[in-house]
Protein backbone atom coordinates (compact mmCIF):
# COMPACT_ATOMS: atom_id res chain seq x y z
CA UNK A 1 0.00 0.00 0.00
CA UNK A 2 2.97 2.19 0.53
CA UNK A 3 4.40 1.57 -2.29
CA UNK A 4 0.95 2.39 -4.14
CA UNK A 5 0.77 5.54 -2.67
CA UNK A 6 4.11 6.97 -3.18
CA UNK A 7 3.79 6.08 -6.91
CA UNK A 8 0.34 7.67 -7.22
CA UNK A 9 2.33 10.66 -5.43
CA UNK A 10 5.19 10.64 -7.98
CA UNK A 11 2.67 10.51 -10.59
CA UNK A 12 0.78 13.51 -9.12
CA UNK A 13 4.38 15.20 -8.74
CA UNK A 14 5.36 14.66 -12.26
CA UNK A 15 1.53 15.75 -13.72
CA UNK A 16 1.95 18.94 -11.52
CA UNK A 17 4.96 19.92 -13.15
CA UNK A 18 3.84 19.05 -16.90
CA UNK A 19 1.25 21.43 -16.55
CA UNK A 20 3.41 24.32 -15.41
CA UNK A 21 5.62 24.17 -17.73
CA UNK A 22 2.57 23.82 -20.38
CA UNK A 23 1.19 26.70 -18.33
CA UNK A 24 4.57 28.30 -18.99
CA UNK A 25 5.16 27.97 -22.34
CA UNK A 26 1.41 29.22 -22.93
CA UNK A 27 2.55 32.21 -21.17
CA UNK A 28 -0.33 31.27 -18.44
CA UNK A 29 2.17 32.13 -15.67
CA UNK A 30 1.42 35.66 -16.15
CA UNK A 31 2.61 37.25 -12.61
CA UNK A 32 5.70 37.16 -11.05
CA UNK A 33 7.90 39.60 -9.51
CA UNK A 34 12.03 39.82 -8.51
CA UNK A 35 13.37 42.20 -6.34
CA UNK A 36 17.17 42.51 -5.79
CA UNK A 37 16.77 42.73 -2.04
CA UNK A 38 17.14 45.38 0.70
CA UNK A 39 14.64 47.15 3.35
CA UNK A 40 10.96 47.74 2.30
CA UNK A 41 9.57 50.81 3.26
CA UNK A 42 7.20 51.79 6.09
CA UNK A 43 3.32 49.96 5.99
CA UNK A 44 0.95 52.36 4.98
CA UNK A 45 3.55 54.38 2.48
CA UNK A 46 2.83 54.37 -1.04
CA UNK A 47 5.69 55.66 -2.61
CA UNK A 48 7.64 53.15 -1.06
CA UNK A 49 9.44 51.16 -3.95
CA UNK A 50 8.58 47.74 -2.83
CA UNK A 51 4.51 49.18 -2.18
CA UNK A 52 4.42 50.04 -6.78
CA UNK A 53 6.45 46.16 -6.96
CA UNK A 54 4.47 43.88 -4.42
CA UNK A 55 0.76 45.16 -4.99
CA UNK A 56 1.81 43.63 -9.08
CA UNK A 57 1.34 40.33 -7.66
CA UNK A 58 -2.44 41.40 -6.20
CA UNK A 59 -3.85 43.14 -9.21
CA UNK A 60 -2.72 40.95 -11.58
CA UNK A 61 -3.65 37.70 -9.55
CA UNK A 62 -5.27 35.11 -11.69
CA UNK A 63 -6.72 32.38 -9.19
CA UNK A 64 -8.27 35.30 -6.93
CA UNK A 65 -10.11 36.31 -10.04
CA UNK A 66 -10.79 32.96 -11.11
CA UNK A 67 -12.27 32.04 -7.57
CA UNK A 68 -14.41 35.02 -7.08
CA UNK A 69 -14.62 34.94 -3.71
CA UNK A 70 -12.94 37.90 -2.56
CA UNK A 71 -10.20 35.75 -0.45
CA UNK A 72 -6.67 36.88 -0.45
CA UNK A 73 -4.74 33.54 0.89
CA UNK A 74 -0.75 34.78 0.66
CA UNK A 75 2.42 32.69 1.57
CA UNK A 76 5.58 33.97 2.56
CA UNK A 77 7.97 31.21 2.71
CA UNK A 78 11.18 31.62 4.41
CA UNK A 79 14.19 29.81 5.69
CA UNK A 80 14.83 31.80 8.34
CA UNK A 81 14.58 29.78 12.32
CA UNK A 82 13.32 33.27 13.21
CA UNK A 83 11.77 35.48 10.72
CA UNK A 84 10.09 38.43 11.32
CA UNK A 85 6.39 39.16 10.50
CA UNK A 86 7.13 41.76 8.52
CA UNK A 87 6.05 40.75 5.20
CA UNK A 88 2.87 38.76 5.93
CA UNK A 89 1.77 42.05 7.24
CA UNK A 90 3.05 44.08 4.57
CA UNK A 91 0.92 41.66 2.29
CA UNK A 92 -1.81 41.93 4.51
CA UNK A 93 -2.12 45.37 4.27
CA UNK A 94 -1.70 45.10 0.56
CA UNK A 95 -4.27 42.56 -0.33
CA UNK A 96 -7.15 44.22 2.20
CA UNK A 97 -6.51 47.94 0.42
CA UNK A 98 -7.60 46.01 -2.46
CA UNK A 99 -11.05 45.34 -0.24
CA UNK A 100 -10.01 41.53 -0.39
CA UNK A 101 -10.23 39.48 3.01
CA UNK A 102 -6.27 38.95 3.38
CA UNK A 103 -4.89 35.54 5.37
CA UNK A 104 -1.21 36.27 5.26
CA UNK A 105 1.40 34.02 7.32
CA UNK A 106 5.07 33.19 7.21
CA UNK A 107 5.95 29.18 5.86
CA UNK A 108 8.79 28.42 7.73
CA UNK A 109 10.96 25.64 6.38
CA UNK A 110 13.84 25.23 7.32
CA UNK A 111 14.97 21.60 7.04
CA UNK A 112 13.97 19.29 4.59
CA UNK A 113 11.54 17.19 7.79
CA UNK A 114 9.99 20.62 7.55
CA UNK A 115 9.35 20.77 3.37
CA UNK A 116 7.99 17.66 3.59
CA UNK A 117 6.01 18.05 6.68
CA UNK A 118 2.17 18.26 5.71
CA UNK A 119 0.95 20.45 8.74
CA UNK A 120 3.42 23.21 8.08
CA UNK A 121 3.61 23.70 3.78
CA UNK A 122 -0.32 22.23 3.34
CA UNK A 123 -1.37 25.43 3.29
CA UNK A 124 0.74 26.51 -0.12
CA UNK A 125 -0.97 24.23 -2.40
CA UNK A 126 -4.51 26.95 -1.78
CA UNK A 127 -2.04 30.26 -2.11
CA UNK A 128 -2.91 32.79 -3.84
CA UNK A 129 0.48 34.24 -3.55
CA UNK A 130 3.45 32.96 -3.22
CA UNK A 131 6.78 34.73 -1.76
CA UNK A 132 10.15 33.47 -0.98
CA UNK A 133 11.63 36.00 1.44
CA UNK A 134 15.53 36.78 1.51
CA UNK A 135 18.04 33.99 2.70
CA UNK A 136 20.14 31.50 1.65
CA UNK A 137 19.05 30.38 -1.91
CA UNK A 138 21.39 27.00 -1.81
CA UNK A 139 19.43 26.34 1.66
CA UNK A 140 16.03 26.67 -0.67
CA UNK A 141 17.29 24.51 -3.28
CA UNK A 142 19.27 21.42 -0.92
CA UNK A 143 16.61 21.77 1.20
CA UNK A 144 13.02 22.32 -0.52
CA UNK A 145 13.44 21.06 -4.52
CA UNK A 146 11.53 17.61 -4.29
CA UNK A 147 9.74 17.77 -1.51
CA UNK A 148 5.96 18.19 -0.88
CA UNK A 149 6.67 22.10 -0.33
CA UNK A 150 7.74 21.65 -4.22
CA UNK A 151 5.12 20.18 -5.38
CA UNK A 152 2.63 22.84 -3.21
CA UNK A 153 3.93 25.40 -5.19
CA UNK A 154 3.53 24.04 -8.27
CA UNK A 155 0.15 23.21 -8.04
CA UNK A 156 -0.55 26.31 -6.66
CA UNK A 157 1.29 28.12 -10.21
CA UNK A 158 -1.34 25.51 -12.00
CA UNK A 159 -4.09 27.00 -10.56
CA UNK A 160 -3.14 30.42 -11.26
CA UNK A 161 -1.17 31.87 -8.13
CA UNK A 162 1.44 35.17 -8.26
CA UNK A 163 4.84 33.98 -7.43
CA UNK A 164 7.60 36.41 -6.35
CA UNK A 165 10.62 36.51 -4.22
CA UNK A 166 13.24 39.18 -3.08
CA UNK A 167 17.04 38.57 -3.03
CA UNK A 168 18.03 35.02 -2.29
CA UNK A 169 13.91 34.34 -3.35
CA UNK A 170 14.66 36.33 -6.39
CA UNK A 171 17.61 34.27 -7.37
CA UNK A 172 15.81 30.61 -6.86
CA UNK A 173 13.03 31.82 -9.60
CA UNK A 174 15.43 31.56 -12.59
CA UNK A 175 15.80 29.36 -15.09
CA UNK A 176 19.77 28.97 -14.18
CA UNK A 177 19.63 29.71 -10.65
CA UNK A 178 22.88 30.51 -8.88
CA UNK A 179 22.07 28.34 -5.52
CA UNK A 180 25.39 25.88 -4.80
CA UNK A 181 25.22 27.10 -1.37
CA UNK A 182 28.68 29.44 -1.13
CA UNK A 183 28.56 32.81 -1.50
CA UNK A 184 31.32 34.22 -3.88
CA UNK A 185 32.44 37.94 -4.98
CA UNK A 186 33.49 39.30 -8.27
CA UNK A 187 37.30 38.85 -7.71
CA UNK A 188 36.60 34.99 -7.29
CA UNK A 189 35.82 34.84 -10.91
CA UNK A 190 38.06 37.51 -12.20
CA UNK A 191 41.31 36.04 -10.95
CA UNK A 192 39.77 32.56 -11.84
CA UNK A 193 37.43 31.47 -14.35
CA UNK A 194 36.62 28.49 -13.40
CA UNK A 195 37.09 29.27 -9.08
CA UNK A 196 35.51 26.54 -7.00
CA UNK A 197 32.98 29.20 -5.85
CA UNK A 198 30.92 27.90 -8.74
CA UNK A 199 30.72 24.39 -7.56
CA UNK A 200 27.54 22.70 -5.10
CA UNK A 201 29.02 22.46 -1.69
CA UNK A 202 27.60 19.30 -1.23
CA UNK A 203 28.23 17.26 -4.40
CA UNK A 204 31.15 19.69 -5.66
CA UNK A 205 29.31 19.43 -9.37
CA UNK A 206 27.83 22.69 -11.09
CA UNK A 207 26.33 25.06 -8.10
CA UNK A 208 24.17 26.29 -11.04
CA UNK A 209 20.51 24.56 -11.18
CA UNK A 210 17.41 23.76 -13.67
CA UNK A 211 15.31 21.51 -11.69
CA UNK A 212 13.66 23.59 -8.99
CA UNK A 213 11.72 26.43 -10.19
CA UNK A 214 12.86 27.70 -13.94
CA UNK A 215 10.32 30.44 -14.18
CA UNK A 216 12.21 33.30 -15.47
CA UNK A 217 13.61 31.43 -18.75
CA UNK A 218 16.64 31.76 -20.44
CA UNK A 219 17.92 33.52 -17.10
CA UNK A 220 20.34 33.72 -14.29
CA UNK A 221 19.28 35.99 -11.71
CA UNK A 222 21.86 38.09 -9.31
CA UNK A 223 20.73 40.59 -6.50
CA UNK A 224 22.36 43.51 -4.25
CA UNK A 225 24.15 43.98 -7.45
CA UNK A 226 25.39 47.98 -6.86
CA UNK A 227 25.66 47.43 -3.28
CA UNK A 228 27.74 44.09 -3.81
CA UNK A 229 29.67 45.19 -7.03
CA UNK A 230 28.54 41.99 -8.62
CA UNK A 231 28.87 42.65 -12.24
CA UNK A 232 31.71 40.56 -12.50
CA UNK A 233 30.20 38.07 -10.41
CA UNK A 234 27.33 38.26 -12.83
CA UNK A 235 29.49 37.96 -16.12
CA UNK A 236 31.11 34.52 -14.56
CA UNK A 237 27.89 32.87 -14.08
CA UNK A 238 26.33 33.69 -17.05
CA UNK A 239 29.63 32.27 -18.72
CA UNK A 240 29.64 29.12 -16.46
CA UNK A 241 25.87 28.42 -17.46
CA UNK A 242 26.71 28.51 -20.90
CA UNK A 243 29.64 25.89 -20.98
CA UNK A 244 27.35 23.70 -18.56
CA UNK A 245 24.17 23.90 -21.22
CA UNK A 246 25.96 24.76 -24.68
CA UNK A 247 22.57 27.18 -24.37
CA UNK A 248 24.12 30.58 -25.41
CA UNK A 249 20.83 32.41 -25.11
CA UNK A 250 21.27 32.49 -21.48
CA UNK A 251 21.25 36.20 -19.91
CA UNK A 252 22.33 38.07 -16.91
CA UNK A 253 19.46 39.87 -15.03
CA UNK A 254 21.66 41.88 -11.87
CA UNK A 255 18.52 44.03 -9.77
CA UNK A 256 20.09 45.89 -7.92
CA UNK A 257 18.59 46.45 -4.06
CA UNK A 258 15.18 48.63 -3.97
CA UNK A 259 14.75 47.42 -7.48
CA UNK A 260 12.66 44.72 -9.53
CA UNK A 261 10.78 43.89 -12.24
CA UNK A 262 7.22 42.61 -12.72
CA UNK A 263 6.89 39.78 -15.53
CA UNK A 264 3.58 39.74 -16.86
CA UNK A 265 2.70 39.19 -20.52
CA UNK A 266 5.95 38.78 -21.72
CA UNK A 267 6.94 42.22 -20.49
CA UNK A 268 9.17 42.87 -17.64
CA UNK A 269 8.49 46.47 -16.14
CA UNK A 270 11.21 47.97 -13.89
CA UNK A 271 10.05 49.20 -11.18
CA UNK A 272 12.15 50.73 -8.20
CA UNK A 273 15.37 53.51 -6.95
CA UNK A 274 17.88 51.75 -8.62
CA UNK A 275 18.73 49.43 -11.90
CA UNK A 276 18.09 46.45 -13.52
CA UNK A 277 21.42 44.98 -15.50
CA UNK A 278 21.44 42.98 -18.21
CA UNK A 279 24.01 41.02 -19.91
CA UNK A 280 23.85 38.76 -22.68
CA UNK A 281 26.23 37.29 -25.74
CA UNK A 282 26.23 39.09 -29.21
CA UNK A 283 27.60 37.14 -32.37
CA UNK A 284 31.21 38.60 -32.02
CA UNK A 285 31.57 37.46 -28.05
CA UNK A 286 34.66 35.44 -27.37
CA UNK A 287 34.51 33.39 -24.08
CA UNK A 288 38.03 31.69 -22.49
CA UNK A 289 37.24 29.70 -19.01
CA UNK A 290 40.22 28.23 -17.85
CA UNK A 291 40.90 26.81 -14.72
CA UNK A 292 43.06 28.92 -12.24
CA UNK A 293 43.38 32.08 -15.17
CA UNK A 294 40.99 35.14 -15.19
CA UNK A 295 37.94 35.20 -17.14
CA UNK A 296 37.81 36.33 -20.41
CA UNK A 297 34.50 37.38 -21.83
CA UNK A 298 34.32 40.23 -24.59
CA UNK A 299 31.53 41.65 -26.72
CA UNK A 300 28.48 41.14 -24.38
CA UNK A 301 25.69 42.99 -24.83
CA UNK A 302 24.73 45.46 -21.51
CA UNK A 303 21.82 47.58 -20.79
CA UNK A 304 21.20 48.99 -17.24
CA UNK A 305 17.89 50.29 -17.10
CA UNK A 306 15.88 52.11 -14.32
CA UNK A 307 12.53 53.21 -13.45
CA UNK A 308 10.59 53.37 -16.76
CA UNK A 309 11.94 50.58 -18.60
CA UNK A 310 10.40 47.56 -20.17
CA UNK A 311 11.57 44.14 -20.98
CA UNK A 312 11.35 41.50 -23.99
CA UNK A 313 11.50 39.24 -21.56
CA UNK A 314 11.61 36.25 -24.93
CA UNK A 315 14.53 38.32 -26.23
CA UNK A 316 15.75 39.50 -22.64
CA UNK A 317 15.76 43.57 -24.56
CA UNK A 318 14.76 46.95 -23.97
CA UNK A 319 11.62 47.48 -25.37
CA UNK A 320 12.45 50.67 -27.67
CA UNK A 321 8.73 51.01 -29.20
CA UNK A 322 7.69 51.88 -25.35
CA UNK A 323 10.28 54.18 -24.25
CA UNK A 324 10.77 55.78 -20.84
CA UNK A 325 9.28 59.53 -20.83
CA UNK A 326 12.46 60.41 -19.80
CA UNK A 327 14.47 58.74 -22.42
CA UNK A 328 17.74 60.53 -24.23
CA UNK A 329 18.49 58.87 -27.76
CA UNK A 330 22.90 59.13 -27.36
CA UNK A 331 25.11 60.12 -29.88
CA UNK A 332 28.40 59.38 -30.10
CA UNK A 333 30.73 61.70 -30.76
CA UNK A 334 33.70 59.99 -32.43
CA UNK A 335 36.64 58.79 -31.34
CA UNK A 336 39.34 60.23 -29.29
CA UNK A 337 42.96 61.53 -30.76
CA UNK A 338 45.75 59.70 -30.45
CA UNK A 339 46.99 58.91 -27.03
CA UNK A 340 50.55 59.09 -26.19
CA UNK A 341 53.59 58.09 -24.30
CA UNK A 342 53.92 54.79 -21.52
CA UNK A 343 51.13 54.43 -18.89
CA UNK A 344 50.49 51.58 -16.18
CA UNK A 345 47.64 51.86 -14.06
CA UNK A 346 46.77 50.01 -11.25
CA UNK A 347 43.79 48.62 -9.35
CA UNK A 348 45.21 49.05 -5.93
CA UNK A 349 46.22 52.58 -5.94
CA UNK A 350 43.38 54.82 -5.30
CA UNK A 351 45.44 58.06 -7.25
CA UNK A 352 46.15 56.28 -10.36
CA UNK A 353 42.25 57.37 -10.72
CA UNK A 354 44.15 60.66 -12.12
CA UNK A 355 45.60 58.49 -15.21
CA UNK A 356 41.82 58.74 -16.62
CA UNK A 357 41.01 62.01 -18.74
CA UNK A 358 37.63 62.14 -16.55
CA UNK A 359 37.44 62.18 -12.61
CA UNK A 360 35.03 60.71 -10.49
CA UNK A 361 33.86 63.11 -7.14
CA UNK A 362 32.68 60.67 -5.27
CA UNK A 363 31.69 60.58 -1.50
CA UNK A 364 32.27 62.15 1.31
CA UNK A 365 31.98 65.00 -1.85
CA UNK A 366 28.50 64.91 -4.01
CA UNK A 367 29.06 63.27 -7.31
CA UNK A 368 30.77 65.84 -9.56
CA UNK A 369 32.90 64.99 -12.84
CA UNK A 370 36.19 66.92 -13.40
CA UNK A 371 39.27 66.74 -16.02
CA UNK A 372 42.46 65.50 -15.04
CA UNK A 373 45.60 67.75 -14.37
CA UNK A 374 47.78 64.47 -15.00
CA UNK A 375 50.03 64.68 -18.28
CA UNK A 376 49.80 61.48 -19.12
CA UNK A 377 46.33 59.54 -19.10
CA UNK A 378 43.86 57.50 -21.34
CA UNK A 379 41.96 60.04 -23.21
CA UNK A 380 38.08 59.73 -23.39
CA UNK A 381 37.65 57.54 -20.43
CA UNK A 382 36.86 57.00 -16.71
CA UNK A 383 38.02 54.95 -14.54
CA UNK A 384 38.24 53.70 -10.74
CA UNK A 385 40.60 51.43 -8.67
CA UNK A 386 40.15 49.48 -5.68
CA UNK A 387 36.40 48.97 -6.41
CA UNK A 388 35.73 46.13 -3.80
CA UNK A 389 36.79 48.46 -1.27
CA UNK A 390 34.00 47.73 1.12
CA UNK A 391 33.09 51.66 2.49
CA UNK A 392 33.23 52.96 -1.16
CA UNK A 393 32.26 49.91 -3.67
CA UNK A 394 28.69 51.23 -4.01
CA UNK A 395 29.04 54.40 -4.14
CA UNK A 396 32.05 53.88 -7.11
CA UNK A 397 29.69 51.96 -8.93
CA UNK A 398 26.66 54.07 -8.95
CA UNK A 399 28.66 57.16 -9.63
CA UNK A 400 30.64 55.60 -13.15
CA UNK A 401 27.75 55.09 -14.75
CA UNK A 402 26.02 58.69 -13.46
CA UNK A 403 28.98 59.72 -15.36
CA UNK A 404 28.24 57.74 -18.08
CA UNK A 405 25.27 59.16 -18.23
CA UNK A 406 26.40 63.03 -18.33
CA UNK A 407 29.15 62.14 -20.94
CA UNK A 408 27.81 59.52 -22.71
CA UNK A 409 30.91 58.87 -25.04
CA UNK A 410 33.60 58.20 -22.45
CA UNK A 411 34.77 54.64 -21.92
CA UNK A 412 34.94 53.36 -18.48
CA UNK A 413 37.12 50.92 -16.36
CA UNK A 414 36.61 49.10 -13.34
CA UNK A 415 39.86 47.65 -11.84
CA UNK A 416 40.18 46.08 -8.75
CA UNK A 417 43.20 44.83 -6.61
CA UNK A 418 45.68 42.80 -8.35
CA UNK A 419 44.38 43.92 -11.64
CA UNK A 420 46.70 46.19 -13.57
CA UNK A 421 46.43 47.56 -17.06
CA UNK A 422 49.20 49.66 -19.26
CA UNK A 423 50.34 50.56 -22.74
CA UNK A 424 53.47 51.64 -24.70
CA UNK A 425 54.60 54.28 -26.40
CA UNK A 426 55.06 51.99 -29.19
CA UNK A 427 51.39 51.15 -29.31
CA UNK A 428 49.88 53.82 -27.26
CA UNK A 429 46.35 53.44 -27.96
CA UNK A 430 46.53 49.34 -26.95
CA UNK A 431 45.90 48.60 -23.17
CA UNK A 432 47.20 45.15 -22.04
CA UNK A 433 46.29 44.06 -18.90
CA UNK A 434 48.00 42.11 -16.99
CA UNK A 435 48.46 40.84 -13.25
CA UNK A 436 46.14 38.17 -11.12
CA UNK A 437 42.40 39.68 -12.07
CA UNK A 438 40.66 40.31 -15.02
CA UNK A 439 39.77 44.29 -15.82
CA UNK A 440 35.64 45.54 -16.68
CA UNK A 441 35.72 47.42 -20.13
CA UNK A 442 32.43 49.67 -20.49
CA UNK A 443 31.99 50.99 -23.47
CA UNK A 444 29.71 53.33 -24.68
CA UNK A 445 30.52 53.66 -28.58
CA UNK A 446 27.21 51.56 -28.91
CA UNK A 447 25.24 53.11 -26.24
CA UNK A 448 21.53 53.96 -27.81
CA UNK A 449 19.39 55.56 -25.06
CA UNK A 450 20.03 57.31 -21.44
CA UNK A 451 17.69 57.51 -18.62
CA UNK A 452 17.72 59.01 -14.96
CA UNK A 453 15.96 57.03 -12.18
CA UNK A 454 13.41 59.37 -10.55
CA UNK A 455 14.71 58.67 -6.88
CA UNK A 456 18.08 59.95 -5.40
CA UNK A 457 20.59 56.91 -4.85
CA UNK A 458 20.87 55.12 -1.53
CA UNK A 459 24.60 55.81 -2.00
CA UNK A 460 24.27 59.96 -2.59
CA UNK A 461 25.35 61.59 0.31
CA UNK A 462 23.10 63.47 2.28
CA UNK A 463 21.20 66.00 0.54
CA UNK A 464 22.93 65.03 -2.51
CA UNK A 465 22.38 64.74 -6.06
CA UNK A 466 23.21 61.17 -7.28
CA UNK A 467 21.05 59.18 -9.08
CA UNK A 468 21.05 55.78 -11.10
CA UNK A 469 21.64 55.72 -14.49
CA UNK A 470 20.22 53.70 -17.26
CA UNK A 471 22.07 53.32 -20.50
CA UNK A 472 20.76 50.72 -23.34
CA UNK A 473 23.48 49.33 -25.62
CA UNK A 474 26.73 49.59 -23.97
CA UNK A 475 29.28 46.70 -24.80
CA UNK A 476 30.96 44.90 -21.92
CA UNK A 477 34.39 43.25 -22.09
CA UNK A 478 36.14 41.68 -19.51
CA UNK A 479 39.79 41.38 -19.96
CA UNK A 480 42.95 39.78 -18.31
CA UNK A 481 46.13 37.96 -18.60
CA UNK A 482 46.70 40.01 -22.18
CA UNK A 483 50.09 38.32 -22.65
CA UNK A 484 48.60 34.47 -22.57
CA UNK A 485 45.58 35.10 -23.78
CA UNK A 486 46.73 37.88 -26.69
CA UNK A 487 43.19 39.62 -26.68
CA UNK A 488 43.92 43.39 -26.00
CA UNK A 489 41.95 46.63 -25.70
CA UNK A 490 42.10 49.80 -28.16
CA UNK A 491 40.84 52.30 -26.08
CA UNK A 492 40.75 54.77 -29.15
CA UNK A 493 39.04 52.96 -31.83
CA UNK A 494 37.09 50.94 -28.87
CA UNK A 495 37.70 47.60 -30.08
CA UNK A 496 39.12 44.17 -28.83
CA UNK A 497 42.35 43.34 -30.87
CA UNK A 498 43.91 39.84 -30.98
CA UNK A 499 47.15 39.33 -31.57
CA UNK A 500 49.08 35.65 -32.75
CA UNK A 501 51.21 34.51 -29.82
CA UNK A 502 54.88 35.30 -30.33
CA UNK A 503 57.20 32.18 -30.94
CA UNK A 504 60.62 32.16 -30.09
CA UNK A 505 63.10 30.40 -31.71
CA UNK A 506 66.92 29.92 -29.25
CA UNK A 507 70.16 28.53 -30.77
CA UNK A 508 72.15 27.11 -27.79
CA UNK A 509 76.09 26.56 -28.25
CA UNK A 510 77.88 25.09 -27.21
CA UNK A 511 79.86 27.43 -24.84
CA UNK A 512 76.72 28.85 -22.78
CA UNK A 513 75.82 27.11 -19.57
CA UNK A 514 72.92 27.13 -17.23
CA UNK A 515 73.58 28.46 -13.69
CA UNK A 516 69.95 29.81 -12.43
CA UNK A 517 66.42 29.07 -12.10
CA UNK A 518 64.30 31.98 -10.36
CA UNK A 519 61.17 31.87 -8.44
CA UNK A 520 57.66 30.78 -10.01
CA UNK A 521 56.81 34.27 -10.26
CA UNK A 522 52.48 33.95 -10.55
CA UNK A 523 50.04 31.64 -8.67
CA UNK A 524 48.77 30.03 -11.79
CA UNK A 525 49.18 26.41 -13.06
CA UNK A 526 52.22 27.89 -15.58
CA UNK A 527 54.32 30.34 -13.95
CA UNK A 528 56.88 32.29 -15.30
CA UNK A 529 60.05 31.93 -14.51
CA UNK A 530 64.11 33.45 -15.53
CA UNK A 531 66.94 31.04 -17.08
CA UNK A 532 70.42 32.87 -16.76
CA UNK A 533 73.13 31.76 -19.20
CA UNK A 534 77.07 32.34 -18.81
CA UNK A 535 79.59 31.36 -21.02
CA UNK A 536 81.72 28.39 -20.13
Amino acid sequence: VHGDYSRKMYLSYLFVVFLVGVMHAQGALNNIVIAGGGPGGDIGNKTAWNYGLYRKLIQNNLRTKRLGDNVLRVCVITGYTDPTDYLPKYFLWLGTERGLLTHSQNVQVVKRADANDEKKVGVVMNADVIFISGGDQGQYYHEWNNTLLDRNIKYALSKGASIGGTSAGAMILAHYSLSGGKDFISPDVLEDAKTVMLDDAVDNKSAIHTDFLPLVKNCVVDTHFTERVRLGRLAGTVAKAIDDSGNHNICGIGLEQTTGVWIHDGIGEVIGVGSVNIIREKPSTIMKRVKRYPLVYTDLQFDRLTEGWKIKMDTMTPDSDNLPKNAIKIQYEGDSQPNKDDLSIRGDTTSDIDKFENIVSISPNDYSLSTTKARTFIRQAIGMTRCYEETTRSNKEESLFRALYDKSSLLALQLYPDATVYRTSRKPDVLEFANYLAGIVIDTKTATYKTLSPYISPYAIPRGTLRAAGITGLTLHIIGDSSLRTIYYDTRKREIVQEKPQRYYFHITSYLSLIHISEPTRRYAISYAVFCLKKK
